[in-house]
């Protein structure tokens, strides 16, 4: 019984405290909450032509109404919605341009839940009043349209402060006017414009900075003697670092204060092809150095060949014999007879006169002719001289062309130098080449009459002169081997 009485008090107290828990929520009523998305109620602050952000939500099921509250009027924002309990609700209004004194605006929500019961709530900001102004931006470059960044800006002269990264800077509320705006950076060339700022216009103002040694090529140039390399600094080039010291196309001369031995003969004579011959030095300067150059220069031409560094004399030939001379028996003149005279008379005398210088004429051309030795004979005759004294010369004896002394006719070797005195093939070419220009030369004599004069002389000279050629090698073919025909 007890036990049952029990179970009976506490249902009742149960019952109790759920319809009091009951009855106190809903005398209490319901719980709004609003918070704005850029500060907090009570100390946020908004501008002319911002945008109002907020959000709100209940505790309990209701519907609710926004009202924006400015100090000239309301304005329902959200009229009878309906929302549900612990779900966040967000709404936003603008300030507008509007504003023309400063004050506070509120956000008022009215809550009615279901149970009939009405709440309020409250979110207060400021929003101060600001003249119509206007903004600059500015956006600063260089020549390659790439932006600039760390630029300062000035705004008539003042310094407002620098671009960010993206080379952009902002310059807000300014009255309507003019504005010189001026962009300058180190290494650059300051850039400036002039514009006008209307009221609530953002003025975009374009500057570009150029840089002073884009367009400037520094080429290398000499300071003294030395080549330096230049570089472009403000616009200007100036001298970085030298590339070669004591250059030859900066003026340097290395051999300037250089002086070389003269040029001479050096070292003792010598023979050389019959004849004497000596080196010779020649001294220049080269790179600051005296260098030489030698070559073998012919100091003596011989004509009878070179021995101990000196050319041999001539050879000695015998005397010939003269025979004594023939004495012609005196003449006698037998003295001219005289005729009587008989005086000419003066017709005859003047034919007498004409026929004298014409016979004087005669005279003379005859003469001529009989003197005049044709250029043919000459070389005949000088020819035959030559020949004539190399066979007296070699009828008995003959001299060694090598030592000079006079020698046998019929020794091939000679006693005192011991050189070989035989005919070489080369000197008996020479001597069989000679023989057949020699009968060309009879053989043209022979047609004389037949040919035409120029034609003739042409011809002779040319076996002539062949005549003379063949003889000097002939003669110094002997000298070298010792064999003088």
């Amino acid at each position: 019984m007890k036990q049952r009485t029990f179970m009976m008090l506490t249902r009742v107290i149960y019952l109790f405290i759920v319809i009091s828990s009951i009855f106190l929520l809903s005398a209490r009523g319901t719980w709004i909450h609003i918070q704005l998305r850029d500060g907090s109620c009570g100390n946020a602050e908004f501008r002319s032509g911002d945008t109002v952000w907020f959000s709100y939500w209940a505790d309990r099921d209701c519907t609710v109404t926004v009202i924006k509250d400015t100090p000239w009027r309301e304005k329902t924002i959200v009229d009878g919605k309906e929302i549900l309990a612990g779900v966040e609700y967000t709404g936003y209004f603008d300030i507008g341009t509007g504003v023309t004194r400063s004050d506070w605006w509120k956000i008022i929500i009215t809550a009615k839940d279901n149970f009939g019961e009405e709440t309020k709530a409250e979110c207060s900001f400021y929003v101060p009043y600001t003249p119509k102004t206007g903004d600059i931006k500015v956006i600063v470059e260089d020549q390659d349209d790439y932006r600039i960044g760390g630029t300062k800006i000035y705004l008539d002269g003042d310094y407002k402060g620098k671009t960010n990264s993206s080379g952009i800077y902002y310059i807000e509320d300014l009255d309507p006017d003019n504005y010189t705006v001026k962009a300058s950076k180190s290494g650059y060339e300051d850039d400036s414009e002039t514009v006008y700022v209307e009221s609530g216009e953002t003025k975009t103002v374009y500057l570009t900075l150029k840089d002073p040694c884009w367009d400037v090529t520094c080429p290398d140039q000499c300071r003294g003697h030395d080549l330096w390399a230049y570089e472009c600094e403000d616009g200007e080039c100036v001298p970085d670092y030298i590339i070669e010291e004591n250059c030859s196309e900066c003026g340097y001369d290395p051999c300037a204060d250089v002086t070389c031995p003269e040029d001479s003969y050096v070292g003792e004579k010598y023979c050389k092809s019959g004849d004497v011959y000596r080196k010779y030095r020649d001294y220049y300067c080269e790179n600051g150095e005296c260098k030489y150059r030698e070559e073998e220069r012919r100091i003596e031409d011989c004509n009878y060949g070179c021995e101990n560094s000196g050319c041999m004399p001539k050879p000695t030939t015998a005397t010939p014999t003269t025979r004594p001379a023939t004495t012609s028996p005196p003449t006698t003149t037998t003295p001219p007879t005289t005729s009587p005279y008989t005086p000419p008379s003066s017709q005859s005398g003047s034919f007498a006169y004409i026929g004298v210088f014409a016979g004087i004429i005669v005279l003379f051309l005859v003469i001529y002719q009989m003197t005049r030795k044709k250029p043919e004979k000459i070389k005949e005759e000088l020819f035959e001289k030559e020949s004539k004294k190399e066979v007296i010369v070699e009828k008995s004896s003959k001299h060694c062309p090598f030592c000079g002394k006079l020698i046998s006719l019929n020794v091939t070797i000679c006693p005192y130098c011991k050189k070989d005195l035989e005919i070489t093939p080369e000197l008996k070419e020479l001597l069989e080449e000679e023989k057949e220009w020699k009968e060309k030369l009879e053989r043209l004599k022979t047609k004389k009459s037949k040919l035409e004069e120029k034609i003739y002389e042409e011809k002779y000279n040319e076996i002539m002169d062949k005549l003379v050629d063949i003889k000097d090698k002939i003669i110094k073919e002997k000298m070298k081997r010792g064999k003088k025909k």
